[in-house]
């Protein structure tokens, strides 16, 4: 393993605007499989998503397995393609599971403030 640290002294002007929101839904069935088979994970305070790769053998077995995760990253996802924003601003969750014998369901709301960079100093 290589840690690595960066640091950079850039200054973004972001345009904070309207309240925005998203939805993401994982359903795990016996407990491993997934359904659908798109993972998103997040990135970052303000979070940003982007499609996580298929192949997770390289992956701890608890990153595979932390379904609610992937539900936030799918309801952030949501709020910034569907508004058209670079990030969300004070993002606040709210996870409802609902458990039943062979499967479970997982709905992840997000929502925040929109946010665009106009510029990067």
């Amino acid at each position: 393993n290589i840690d690595l640290k960066i640091e950079s002294t850039l200054e973004a002007d972001i345009k904070v605007g309207e309240k925005i929101s998203g939805v993401g839904y994982e359903t795990v069935v016996l407990g491993v499989f997934r359904l659908p088979n798109t993972k998103y994970t997040m990135h970052g305070v303000t979070s940003n998503a982007t499609s996580a790769s298929e192949n997770f053998s390289y992956k701890p077995l608890s990153y595979m397995l932390n379904f609610v995760e992937f539900a936030k990253g799918k309801a952030v996802y949501d709020a910034i393609t569907s508004t058209g924003s670079d990030l969300i601003i004070n993002p606040q969750f709210t996870i409802t599971e609902e458990d039943f014998i062979l499967y479970k369901s997982i709905k992840c709301e997000v929502t925040g403030w929109k946010g665009t960079i106009k510029t990067i100093k």
